[in-house]
């Protein structure tokens, strides 16, 4: 059995896991930004997990279970994020940038 892949799942969480600015304590011991936080975390592992089962998998009930883990997912950090965007007690957008400035 190959092992690679279970191997790779602490790096793929570590690289999911979504970076903290230098935020003030106030806002790093809120709850509803933890969640934001912790939530953002899962929708980004999930997504690039099933990312890599559509890479790898031939089976088709697997690519299609990957299909709707990347949909759901990423819809979920779509309305996180939105919900960043007008809730004050989310005072920083809970997902990292996609950019590399």
């Amino acid at each position: 059995m190959n092992r690679f892949p279970v191997l790779m799942i602490p790096l793929a969480l570590a690289a999911c896991t979504p970076v903290m600015s230098a935020a003030d304590p106030a806002t790093l011991n809120n709850p509803d930004f933890q969640f934001a936080q912790a939530a953002t975390g899962s929708n980004l592992f999930e997504i690039q997990s099933s990312q890599l089962a559509l890479t790898h998998s031939t089976s088709a009930p697997v690519r299609a279970f990957a299909q709707m883990l990347i949909a759901d997912h990423t819809n979920a950090q779509t309305q996180l994020a939105s919900l960043s965007q007008t809730c004050s007690s989310i005072s920083a957008p809970p997902f990292p940038s996609t950019s590399e400035d």
